[in-house]
């Protein structure tokens, strides 16, 4: 890979909405999103320890930033004492905005639809809706279905606060 490639590809990874579309739509062969199937895979295609979150509490320290562990990741309490619900919805809301490509739903647009999965008295529904909020939105059915083909057990751990 060139050096102008792994620019695009860094860029990519660091930017949102907008900007992250642009350089999608002008580099498409070179910035595809890796789907993960777990929460390793999403580690790794991170650049994220997984380990990490497992034998000590992940505090926000100049530490922990020095040996490479990013800022955003570092919001894992099981260590704790934490109950695994809030744990198992911070990873949802990670893996969520990496299947969107960090894109936010717009949900002032009532033209376009918003792919969900949601809980009712049945269990887990995939459904769509134009405004009405919700927690596990998609732009498109396919990632909420592969989403929840993927992370059902997540879901479910945090399905009292969903």
């Amino acid at each position: 890979m060139t050096k102008e490639q792994q620019f695009i590809k860094d860029a990519y990874d660091n930017v949102c909405g907008e900007w992250k579309e642009k350089i999608k739509q002008s580099f498409p062969d070179l910035v595809k999103s890796e789907l993960p199937k777990s929460w390793g895979e999403y580690c790794e295609i991170k650049g994220m320890k997984s380990e990490y979150l497992n034998y000590r509490a992940c505090k926000v320290i100049d530490r922990d930033v020095k040996l490479g562990y990013n800022k955003e990741y570092a919001l894992f309490w099981e260590p704790l004492g934490i109950p695994k619900k809030y744990v198992a919805l911070r990873k949802l809301e990670l893996l969520r905005d990496h299947y969107n490509d960090g894109l936010e739903a717009d949900w002032t647009d009532t033209t376009t639809k918003k792919y969900l999965i949601r809980f009712d008295e049945n269990g887990i529904i995939n459904s769509w809706d134009y405004t009405c909020s919700f927690f596990l939105n998609f732009k498109t059915k396919e990632l909420r279905n592969e989403f929840l083909k993927n992370f059902k057990d997540l879901i479910l751990q945090a399905k009292e606060l969903l």
